[in-house]
């Protein structure tokens, strides 16, 4: 099995996971409202807060991107390397979109609020899912080696 293979095949495996954390999120979150007498507000509007941990969320995942190409195009370690970490990062970003979705639900958010942010985040794992086609095209861009 060659090196890219190999690279593909790990940057692969995360992607279950990250799958599972979000449900165990979800699972998590209800469990733990259910609990709650009252919310965990602290006088913050409720929709400032969720537009707010969108906005944060959109934009770590773009930054994080833009970080991941960067380091994808340039020169240091093995193209197959750079492409999994492409990847890679971009996934943690989308996890991350998750974890605000069980930020705003512990805080008392209104229900549709952290079901909106795992969608979001759901979206962003399967829209950076290093699938056959997108490792060869990311790896092709990494071997290209441009600066």
């Amino acid at each position: 099995m060659d090196p890219g293979e190999t690279e593909w095949r790990s940057a692969v495996l995360i992607r279950p996971m990250l799958l599972a954390l979000l449900g165990d999120y979800g699972l998590l979150l209800a469990g733990l409202r259910a609990r709650m007498s009252q919310p965990l507000s602290a006088g913050t509007s409720q929709l400032d807060l969720f537009v707010s941990l969108v906005l944060v969320g959109a934009v770590q995942f773009a930054v994080f991107s833009v970080i991941a190409r960067k380091r994808l195009r340039s020169n240091a370690g093995e193209p197959a390397a750079r492409a999994r970490l492409y990847f890679l990062l971009r996934a943690v970003a989308s996890e991350a979109i998750g974890l605000c979705g069980m930020l705003i639900g512990l805080h008392g958010g209104p229900v549709f609020q952290p079901i909106v942010l795992f969608a979001l985040a759901l979206a962003a794992i399967l829209v950076c899912a290093p699938t056959r086609e997108a490792w060869q095209n990311a790896l092709r861009l990494a071997e290209s080696q441009n600066p």
